[in-house]
């Protein structure tokens, strides 16, 4: 309903007129969905009242109510702020005498033409409802009803497609880092006696309690690696 009312060609052929469902008796209404009374088409009403004659306005205000969140009152501050609507004014009519009033006049409406009703909402031009509630099968039946400009309008648009985020690539693997062989320590010499190793490359490779054997230079002899060298001793 929203998109054939803002369609120009549409809302400037036809009288669009919304009538809410107010059921039960006199001073009594009974409203589908709603547990007590008829808060919501209260609410609803009087914000058409507030709006003026824009069947646009209308629409929106209709459609904000029947997509919010919350209680018929909060959903109407909300729609009424969206709008620029007085507020306080549709809240004081929805809760007031005039909000009643309203409802009572829809009540009597409905009671009229109840027998042309088969749901709600039920959408009928000029008396009759379209075999389907399609965008198609609707501007067709406009169209056969009279309102030229509506054979000439384009199929309902598809709606667009949900975009699918692209995955972010993977990093590329790194270099695996090859774990460098570890140097070997020098194999230990054989055991045996420092004092037998006569060169300083034979003390290199004898070792005593796996400890080498240390070559003292002053001396030329191969010490214990657990002794210090001895100091040379100079005769006078």
């Amino acid at each position: 309903m929203k998109t054939l009312v803002h369609t120009q060609c549409l809302a400037d052929s036809i009288d669009f007129k919304f009538s809410a469902g107010v059921g039960g008796d006199d001073g009594q209404p009974s409203c589908v969905d709603e547990h007590e009374g008829c808060p919501t088409e209260a609410y609803i009403l009087c914000g058409f009242q507030n709006i003026g004659t824009s069947q646009e306005a209308r629409a929106d205000f209709l459609a904000c109510m029947d997509d919010g969140d919350g209680d018929a009152g909060a959903r109407a501050k909300q729609c009424a702020t969206s709008q620029h609507l007085d507020v306080d004014a549709v809240e004081t009519c929805a809760t007031g005498s005039q909000g009643k009033q309203l409802l009572q006049q829809a009540h009597t409406y409905y009671e009229a033409h109840k027998d042309k009703v088969s749901g709600f909402p039920t959408l009928l031009i000029n008396d009759q409802e379209p075999w389907g509630r399609d965008w198609e099968t609707v501007v067709k039946a406009i169209c056969d009803a009279g309102v030229e400009c509506a054979c000439n309008l384009p199929p309902s648009p598809a709606p667009a497609p949900v975009p699918v985020p692209s995955p972010e690539p993977s990093p590329a693997p790194g270099p695996v880092p090859v774990p460098s062989p570890p140097v070997p320590s020098p194999a230990p010499g054989p055991e045996g006696d420092c004092f037998d190793a006569s060169t300083e490359a034979d003390c290199g490779q004898t070792t005593v309690r796996g400890a080498p054997c240390k070559w003292c230079e002053g001396w030329s002899m191969c010490w214990d690696p657990e002794d210090d060298c001895p100091t040379r001793m100079v005769a006078i």
